[in-house]
C-alpha cells in the first residue's frame, strides 16, 4: 500500500517537472538565447522555437513521462471523419487564394505538430491516465480534457510579447475552448495526427487571412463576452462528442485498457 502511495505521488511529481523544466527551457531559455542572433526576423524567431519546443518536449518525455502518444485511429465510424475531413477540405482550399498563403502554411504546421503533441499527445494523455484509471466517470472524463485545454490557453499568455494584455486575455479564453474541441477529437478518435490537422486547418486558415495571430490595438468588454460565449460552444461541442456512443472514446480504451 505505501509503495503504491509512492508511485502515485512521484507521477505527480514528474508532471510537475515535466511542465517546469519545458517552461523553463524552451519558454524562457531558448528565446533569450536565439534573440540575440535573430532580433528582427519574427517568423524565423517562431519556426526555430517551434522546432527546439518539439525537440524538447520528446526529449523530456523520453526521460521522465514516458507517456505514450498514439497516432493511428481505430475510430470505426465514418459520419464524424467525413465531414470533418469535408469541413478541413474547404478551408484549406480557401486558404489557397489567401494573400498569406506561404505563412499559413508555415505556423499551421509548426504550431499543429508541436502544440498538439505538448498538450493533447502528453498532458492529455497522461491525465486520461491519471483521472480514469481507478474508475471511468462521464465528469473524469470531461475533467481531463478540461485540465490540458486550459493549460493549452494559459500557454498562449507568452503573446503578451507582442500584443495587448486585453487581446491576450480574449486569446487565452477562445483557445482554450478550441483546445477542448481538439482534445475531444483526440479523445474519441485515438488519433493524433486527426487533432494535429483540425489545429493545422485552424491556425493555416487564420493565419492565411490575416498575416499573423496577434491583435495589437485594445479589445472593448463586448469581446470578452463574445469570446467566452465561444469557448462555451466549444465546450458544449467536445461534451457532446465525448458523451455520444462514450464507449467509442478510442482513447481511453487505448490507455486504460478497457
Amino acid at each position: 500500500m505505501l509503495e503504491n502511495k509512492l508511485s502515485g505521488k512521484m507521477k505527480y511529481f514528474s508532471i510537475l517537472a515535466y511542465i517546469v523544466l519545458y517552461i523553463g527551457i524552451a519558454q524562457f531559455l531558448i528565446p533569450k538565447i536565439y534573440s540575440f542572433f535573430m532580433k528582427d526576423d519574427f517568423v524565423l524567431k517562431l519556426n526555430v522555437l517551434k522546432i527546439v519546443s518539439f525537440l524538447i518536449c520528446l526529449l523530456l518525455n523520453w526521460l521522465i513521462l514516458k507517456q505514450k502518444v498514439y497516432l493511428k485511429s481505430t475510430f470505426d465510424s465514418k459520419c464524424l471523419p467525413t465531414i470533418f475531413f469535408t469541413f478541413a477540405a474547404l478551408l484549406f482550399v480557401s486558404g489557397l487564394f489567401a494573400k498569406y498563403f506561404w505563412l499559413g502554411l508555415d505556423i499551421g504546421l509548426l504550431a499543429a505538430i508541436s502544440e498538439e503533441y505538448l498538450f493533447r499527445g502528453v498532458l492529455l494523455g497522461w491525465t486520461v491516465k491519471m483521472i480514469n484509471r481507478n474508475k471511468i466517470t462521464y465528469f473524469k472524463m470531461w475533467i481531463s480534457i478540461f485540465i490540458p485545454s486550459v493549460l493549452f490557453g494559459l500557454a498562449h499568455l507568452t503573446n503578451i510579447h507582442y500584443q495587448g494584455l486585453s487581446a491576450t486575455l480574449v486569446q487565452v479564453i477562445q483557445v482554450s475552448g478550441i483546445g477542448f474541441i481538439i482534445g475531444a477529437i483526440y479523445f474519441k478518435t485515438g488519433s493524433l495526427l486527426i487533432s494535429m490537422l483540425f489545429h493545422f486547418i485552424w491556425d493555416f486558415y487564420l493565419v492565411s487571412h490575416v498575416g499573423n495571430v496577434f491583435n495589437k490595438t485594445a479589445v472593448s468588454w463586448p469581446m470578452f463576452v463574445v469570446a467566452v460565449t465561444f469557448m462555451l460552444l466549444f465546450i458544449l461541442v467536445g461534451t457532446f462528442i465525448i458523451s455520444k456512443h462514450p464507449q467509442k472514446n478510442h482513447l481511453l480504451q487505448k490507455i486504460i485498457d478497457l
